[in-house]
């Protein structure tokens, strides 16, 4: 992989670095470039999760087999550094590049959005941070997740956990979410006996240890939170009070024994899922291309993956000379796409409406991940995905 670097103008600003794909003066049959520029962050807070080594993964698989049509991607990296502000730059630069098509895949991308939508350059994102649906060129391969909810979480509890009764831990972050949450629960024939939506995002050791001494005395057999962190410590004090309680996470830690119960849970499949082809296709390529110690180790690689797939997947149907225009329509007529396995079904414009309702499972058992689902579509299904309650 040959990496092009630039220190110009305001890519600099927004830390653009670099460029994948072979040389077109020594691949056989070459015709040309497609040129996709990833928005993403690449360093700063959140850089443990951009997960994009997965995308870049999938484009040098790609590459690496001819192409699309013999055509060879190339991407380019915009780093939004962790910040509201440079992810502006960032998606400005990107756009300005003329590129075929952008991926994104940034938490802090919402600032952005706005102008990526006007610039009517197809995208191709999570649907994580608000704003990626509602427009015809971007194409959330979770759907609307920041604006939609379901009560998976709590299904998989009940299913996984066990927990018909449950108690629902929150902070001021995400206030619809748990109003919505508290209201769909029951759906499932699970019953809330505790809650506290006063959570700090990152809790104290204290706080922690409070709210499990709550949750056992309240008879709780399963947590689900959302806008807290640090859940896999309230799962070793919940063991350690010798309360038999499973906390799901979407936070995904190297666990210990200490942490036995914890169950992990996200709209696509990790690299801990047996029998998934997409799985096996993911785990192949990161190995080959140098990326196999963020195999285990970037747990958002997978749908950084998923998300490349279904970029190639509207190119492939769009063929050359992969016009925006093209490449929109094939995007927006796509039904059912997984990414062979990675993501539950997605579809288009329906994704670009509502958010994902499927997630998959890990346990921890013995201090070791093992999943829960396995096989070409290992998902669980809650109850719809509902808009935020106002």
């Amino acid at each position: 992989m040959k990496w092009l670097l630039t220190a110009s103008g305001i890519v600099a600003m927004a830390t653009a670095v670099g460029g994948v794909g072979l040389s077109g003066a020594s691949a056989k049959g070459f015709k040309g470039t497609i040129k996709v520029n990833v928005v993403s962050d690449f360093t700063g807070d959140l850089e443990v999760a951009n997960g994009m080594k997965g995308a870049l993964a999938y484009f040098d698989s790609v590459n690496a087999t001819g192409g699309i049509d013999g055509y060879k991607i190339v991407a380019k990296e915009f780093d939004t550094q962790s910040s509201p502000t440079t992810a502006v730059q960032a998606v400005r630069s990107a756009v300005a590049g003329k590129p075929t098509a952008i991926l994104g895949g940034s938490f802090v991308i919402s600032t952005a959005l706005p102008s990526l939508a006007q610039s009517g350059v197809p995208a191709v994102g999570d649907g994580f941070a608000a704003g990626w649906t509602g427009h015809k060129t971007m194409f959330p391969i979770a759907g609307d997740e920041a604006g939609h909810i379901s009560n998976v979480l709590a299904a998989v509890d009940k299913k996984f956990g066990g927990a018909k009764k449950v108690a629902l831990l929150g902070s001021s972050l995400y206030p619809a979410d748990l109003k919505n949450l508290s209201q769909h629960i029951p759906n499932l024939g699970v019953k809330v006996v505790f809650k506290d939506l006063t959570l700090p995002l990152v809790p104290t050791s204290a706080q922690l240890l409070t709210a499990a001494e709550q949750i056992k005395a309240a008879g709780a057999q399963g947590v689900v939170a959302i806008g807290v962190e640090d859940l896999a410590a309230i799962q070793v004090d919940l063991n350690q009070l010798g309360a038999k309680v499973s906390v799901v996470t979407t936070d995904f830690y190297p666990p210990t024994k200490s942490e036995d119960g914890l169950i992990y849970s996200e709209p696509w499949a990790d690299s801990y899922i047996k029998g998934n082809p997409g799985v096996t296709q993911f785990v192949a390529a990161m190995t080959k291309f140098g990326y196999a110690k963020d195999i285990d180790s970037d747990s958002f690689a997978p749908v950084r993956w998923a998300e490349a797939a279904l970029l190639v997947h509207g190119l492939e149907v769009a063929g050359p000379q992969f016009s925006h225009k093209a490449l929109v329509k094939a995007l927006g007529t796509t039904e059912n796409f997984t990414a062979d396995g990675i993501v539950p079904p997605a579809s288009y414009p329906k994704f670009q409406k509502i958010g994902d309702n499927c997630q998959t499972a890990l346990k921890v058992v013995n201090g070791k991940w093992v999943p829960e689902l396995s096989g070409p579509s290992p998902f669980l299904c809650g109850g719809p995905s509902l808009p935020d309650a106002s």
